[in-house]
């Protein structure tokens, strides 16, 4: 096949090629099933998840703390942005008053902070709020097994703020690479 196209480099028939139509749309359709291949492989490709079993952790301070059980690590490569997605059951003992902050650090630093309504009515027989956090980073270098925390404070209020993960509804950690930042 003399042609190729100007963007992607698919081959196509000229005039001077043999009258074979099977023959060139299996050659385009192998270009094109490993092109997007290719491109779907480096592309919001799903590269950490922890879902984390049934917890509760209780905190009146001010100060962060981890959450273990949304620990997780993953694999990043240089330039590469990554998504990651924080879902927390959340409530606390003041109605309408306590705000919760969840961190995200990566590599032991934080890099994202959301202050967040605990749960609009005191807490009773452990009914809350679902807390979901979307937070972006950019990775300086590749690295294998780079370490994700989760952190939580009371941020605002005077209450005891409480999350948790539970059959119905569970906590959890999604890291997904974007690709090229």
């Amino acid at each position: 096949m003399a042609g190729t196209t100007g963007n992607r480099s698919y081959t196509y028939p000229t005039l001077g090629d043999a009258n074979d139509v099977p023959f060139y749309m299996q050659t385009l359709a192998e270009a094109l099933d490993t092109d997007v291949h290719t491109i779907d492989s480096g592309t919001f490709k799903r590269v950490g998840f922890t879902l984390a079993g049934v917890f509760t952790q209780t905190t009146s301070s001010t100060t962060k703390s981890a959450v273990s059980a949304l620990a997780t690590a993953f694999n990043a490569v240089a330039g590469h942005r990554y998504r990651f997605t924080v879902n927390i059951g959340s409530r606390s003992s003041v109605a309408n008053a306590d705000t919760i902050g969840v961190g995200v650090n990566i590599n032991g630093s934080e890099v994202t902070y959301f202050p967040k309504m605990a749960n609009g009515s005191a807490s009773v027989n452990g009914i809350g709020t679902q807390i979901v956090c979307v937070g972006y980073w950019t990775a300086p270098s590749t690295a294998a097994g780079v370490p994700l925390a989760v952190t939580i404070n009371r941020a605002v209020g005077t209450g005891t703020i409480t999350v948790y993960s539970a059959a119905s509804e569970p906590a959890s950690v999604l890291i997904e690479d974007m690709g090229v930042a």
